[in-house]
């Protein structure tokens, strides 16, 4: 299915000057391709965030944030990025800089630029996010904070650390991805190609060379997971961006 971009945000109202409250190609298939198959959007939000209320204090600001997309899947030993929005009502001008305590295994990468507010709307900035190859898969709370010139606005998100998770993005460049799962391991591709506001992002179409399966479109921020059931090399690319092919390797 297509995917909506996500508009839901939550929002916080901060007291002023508050503190932190990816080839080798040849061969024929060596085996049949067996599994279930199944695709998800990612459009959906998550309940990961909290709302901070000051109780009408004059000196309160108004400010939202959410980070896109809201599924937020980070390979396990790999990178992703993602775009942190912030919204103002109108009332916050100036750069404010983003930061977050990154639990053990993560490691979080914000643009060095802060964000910068002016009049009512939307303002992103980047965030890359690499997990070690030791880190335990799962569910992890990471607290973003804005600082900038009226205080600190902070926010909890959940990012979820995956194993078997295949990034897709459109490089310009020859990209190979190879993966090694066990048999009955599931495996996910999501496509995640540039910031939110990007419409002109390709979408992939992972075709495996036997012909007898392929993932449908993925567009910006979709994922699709097949389950491989008998060992082998499962060789693929994609019919919407040539220059990607990858191959998954099952064993016993």
């Amino acid at each position: 299915m297509g995917l909506k971009k996500p508009t839901a945000m939550v929002s916080i109202v901060i007291l002023l000057g508050l503190g932190s409250a990816a080839l080798v190609l040849g061969g024929a298939m060596t085996r049949s391709m067996s599994g279930d198959v199944a695709k998800t959007g990612s459009n959906g939000s998550q309940p990961s965030s909290t709302r901070i209320n000051s109780g009408g204090t004059p000196n309160s600001f108004f400010l939202a944030m959410n980070v896109i997309p809201t599924i937020r899947l980070v390979p396990l030993g790999g990178s992703a990025n993602f775009t942190v929005v912030l919204y103002s009502g109108g009332d916050l001008t100036g750069g404010y800089s983003l930061s977050a305590a990154a639990p053990s295994g993560l490691s979080f990468s914000f643009d060095p630029v802060p964000v910068a507010m002016s009049g009512a709307g939307a303002h992103s900035g980047g965030l890359a996010i690499s997990s070690s190859n030791d880190m335990s898969p799962g569910t992890y709370q990471v607290t973003i904070e804005a600082t900038g010139p009226k205080g600190v606005a902070n926010q909890t998100f959940d990012f979820h650390v995956q194993r078997n998770l295949v990034v897709l993005k459109a490089s310009g460049n020859t990209v190979f991805l190879n993966l090694t799962v066990k048999a009955g391991d599931p495996v996910t591709w999501i496509s995640m190609d540039g910031p939110m506001s990007d419409d002109n992002n390709p979408f992939h179409t992972l075709v495996f060379l036997n012909g007898s399966l392929d993932s449908g479109q993925l567009r910006q921020y979709e994922s699709w997971s097949h389950t491989f059931t008998q060992p082998g090399v499962y060789r693929y690319y994609d019919d919407g961006d040539f220059q990607l092919t990858g191959e998954v390797v099952v064993t016993p």
